[in-house]
């Protein structure tokens, strides 16, 4: 099922295959009107075990990374973040700084700790980037290699300063090029989102 997610910013695209966790997150933030990042991650994911769980096969052990961040309206330069396996890209005039998430997934984990928020002051003009690892991951080029974290973060600093449709643009072509006719890995979700 394809979905293509708009935001303040642009979107690449959404292959989203993990219903359950979607449910759960719209339980969530619609209908429990929890809006902490990490409450949101917390409350998702005890949503996703209960679901999830099988009393013939026990703990169905698969989860959902996700980067999560919400924008105060008054003022869109403080941003409360919290992450499962997913960091987010923060780049002011040409230099990136990484937040780093917390090294577990929404759903089973057996060294599972609470998620944490982090809440941020952003520096305006910044750009924000959440993404799933499906980009870097991608096999292909000439050789047919990963392209890789180094490389994609590389390539976000680079097309930061462009507009917002330029970047977007960029990105889908640049993916579609480097897969070439391979076969997609994973999932492939990026947004980014000027502030």
């Amino acid at each position: 099922m394809n979905h293509l997610v708009a935001c303040q910013g642009f979107y690449v695209c959404l292959f989203l295959n993990r219903v359950t966790c979607s449910n759960a997150l719209n339980k969530v933030v619609l209908e429990e009107k929890i809006y902490s990042t990490n409450e949101i991650l917390n409350t998702t994911r005890e949503i996703v075990i209960h679901q999830l769980q099988s009393s013939e096969e026990g703990q169905l052990r698969d989860g959902m990374d996700i980067c999560l961040i919400r924008i105060n309206k008054q003022n869109p330069l403080q941003i409360q973040y919290s992450g499962a396996n997913r960091p987010l890209i923060a780049i002011h005039e040409g230099k990136a700084h990484e937040y780093f998430s917390d090294k577990q997934p929404i759903g089973f984990h057996e060294k599972a700790h609470t998620f944490k928020a982090q809440d941020l002051e952003i520096a305006s003009g910044s750009m924000l980037y959440l993404f799933t690892d499906g980009y870097a991951d991608q096999f292909g080029g000439e050789k047919g290699r990963k392209l890789g974290s180094k490389k994609f973060l590389e390539m976000l600093i680079s097309s930061s300063e462009k507009p917002l449709p330029e970047q977007k643009e960029y990105f889908e072509k640049f993916f579609i090029e480097w897969k070439g006719s391979r076969h997609q890995m994973d999932d492939v979700t990026l947004i980014g989102i000027k502030v």
